[in-house]
């Protein structure tokens, strides 16, 4: 699964836009950068002048996709602390 692939996932699950999604609490909003941490790992191999949507150069690793999913899954089951 990509990088984007994985992220259209939360927001379809989530019932949110990407924007809500962070804005929902700290947690939410520290999840978000750890994805665009992971999508950056590409950036010397696809420079985004070349690739605008470089989430979808980004394939996760299956170990990866688990954890993801597992950290997405116990946000919905956390406290809400908004980030504002």
């Amino acid at each position: 699964m990509t990088l984007k692939a994985f992220r259209e996932y939360i927001l379809k699950v989530s019932g949110m836009t990407y924007s809500q999604f962070n804005l929902k609490s700290r947690k939410h909003w520290e999840f978000s950068e750890k994805l665009n941490e992971i999508g950056a790992r590409n950036m010397d191999t696809y420079p985004p002048e070349q690739y605008p949507d470089i989430d979808a150069t980004m394939a996760l690793t299956p170990q990866e996709e688990e954890s993801l999913r597992a950290e997405f899954y116990s946000l919905s089951h956390s406290e809400s602390e908004a980030v504002n």
